[in-house]
């Protein structure tokens, strides 16, 4: 009687036994699940934000394209303005010149190398 009642006692206690590691089990399963869910999250959140970053450096790369053609543009345009200046100079020097009677080269060496140089310094910013 003794063991009978021994043993319904250890029989209860090993049920209560696996019935706690049965909750245990659950409960890490549980947040074993949550954690999957939060990582899945997670990148999916990075995985949008990664793209995001690459769409605002193809927009950036874009825009600097733009704006480094317009720059040569702009540059190629003062070139010439500047050739058209320089020829007006030499133009109304030269009419100066002939107009009080002066037999000297209708444009003055330092002229014709200012106009060189700004012609040499227009070129290399364009090829930049």
């Amino acid at each position: 009687e003794d063991e009978a009642r021994l043993a319904k006692e250890e029989v209860s206690g090993l049920k209560e036994a696996a019935r706690r590691a049965e909750d245990a089990t659950q409960r890490v399963l549980l947040s074993l699940t949550q954690e999957r869910q939060t990582a899945g999250l997670r990148q999916a959140e990075l995985h949008g934000v990664t793209r995001e970053l690459h769409e605002e450096k193809a927009a950036a790369a874009a825009k600097r394209d733009t704006l480094l053609t317009q720059v040569n543009e702009l540059r190629h345009r003062l070139g010439e303005r500047s050739r058209e200046v320089s020829a007006d100079a030499e133009s109304i020097y030269a009419s100066a010149s002939s107009q009080a009677g002066n037999t000297r080269s209708p444009v003055p060496s330092d002229v014709t190398a200012d106009r060189s140089a700004a012609h040499e310094w227009s070129v290399s910013q364009s090829e930049r």
